[in-house]
């Protein structure tokens, strides 16, 4: 793959599991303020699903090198951690216990 284009793809899935980390705090935030007791289930659900589905996508979509892979990997990852940071740096959920 060319330089370029692997740097625009670095930052695109960068981008994109930032969106994906805090659109996944949000929902996890909105499960634990409905039903506390099955948040943690929920979210469990949530990253298998996004993890499968990134991996599935990955592969159909791209061919890349593993050096590449790993890059995009570290690029995903921190996207996500700075996505879920964000998120639960702004908001903060209100847990009444489903009342």
């Amino acid at each position: 793959m060319i330089p370029t284009q692997l740097t625009q793809l670095v930052v695109a899935v960068g981008g994109v599991n930032l969106l994906v980390g805090a659109a996944f705090t949000a929902a996890v935030y909105a499960a634990l303020e409905r039903m506390p007791t099955l948040a943690g289930v929920f979210g469990f659900l949530l990253a298998a699903a996004v993890v499968a589905t990134e991996a599935h996508l990955g592969e159909l979509l791209f061919s890349v090198t593993v050096a590449e892979m790993k890059l995009l990997v570290i690029a995903g990852v921190l996207g996500a951690a700075l996505g879920i940071t964000s998120f639960t740096t702004l908001f903060e959920p209100t847990i009444d216990g489903g009342r």
